[in-house]
């Protein structure tokens, strides 16, 4: 919830990756953020592309995009659009984000869906997906801690209950490294509610001061999707868009 959780962030770091669905390898994508940390108050631009590779590409023409106007000082989002293509179909959302609610414009195939204002309880904001990692990059509570995030995907609201499990070891194209792991229980929390769909996932970051996340394992409706990561860079870097933090 907010004032659990610090930014941690760097200008200008960029992380490249991969998806693993049920074992094969279904996308890559890359995240950059664009922005520098001379004023915490300053918005940064977080993006990632991804786009389908290999089987999954000849299947179908595939991709997604994720924009976030993400604020330092708030550790926060404040607008943010996302679009996604399978096949014939795109959807394209475009989120702004309130103290106490959040509102959506929803497209498909360009025609309007739905307009919609989310309430939440008065003194909550919403995650989206690039800021609730950066949450969890920056959190070192005692192992066995737990806590809630709410985060949207898309237009929809989820609850994450994360618990923060402490040291752990990644392997990686270079060989085994230092990490720690949270694990978490996702719950849907708007759309039907007869319908309220949990996924179990697992993230883990590199234990050091770049805290990159190296891997994740969360459940689908397509099976078990696995993110990771292939190389993360960050020239010209010193420290986190924090004023608390020694540089490195």
């Amino acid at each position: 919830m907010p004032g659990s959780f610090e930014p941690y962030v760097f200008g200008g770091e960029r992380l490249v990756g991969k998806i693993v669905v049920v074992g094969i390898d279904a996308a890559e994508a890359t995240v950059s953020v664009e922005g520098g940390c001379t004023d915490v108050r300053e918005p940064m631009v977080i993006r990632t592309r991804g786009w389908a590779t290999g089987l999954f590409a000849l299947l179908a023409n595939s991709w997604v995009e994720i924009d976030t106007t993400y604020r330092p000082d708030l550790g926060m989002p404040t607008s943010g659009r996302s679009a996604i293509k399978i096949a014939s179909t795109e959807r394209h959302y475009s989120v702004r984000y309130k103290q106490g609610r959040y509102g959506y414009r929803y497209v498909r195939n360009s025609e309007l869906v739905r307009r919609e204002t989310v309430r939440l309880s008065a003194e909550l904001r919403a995650h989206d997906l690039h800021s609730a990692v950066l949450a969890l990059r920056s959190w070192r509570p005692a192992p066995h801690t737990s806590t809630e995030l709410l985060v949207v995907t898309g237009r929809h609201l989820w609850r994450l209950e994360v618990k923060y499990e402490g040291p752990d070891v990644v392997t990686t194209a270079a060989g085994p490294r230092p990490a720690v792991r949270i694990e978490g229980l996702a719950t849907k929390q708007t759309g039907d509610p007869d319908e309220r769909p949990q996924r179990k996932f697992f993230v883990w970051f590199s234990d050091d001061n770049d805290r990159v996340p190296l891997r994740a394992l969360a459940e689908s409706e397509f099976g078990p999707v696995e993110l990771v990561t292939t190389s993360y860079s960050c020239p010209g870097c010193t420290a986190p868009c924090r004023t608390s933090e020694p540089k490195r």
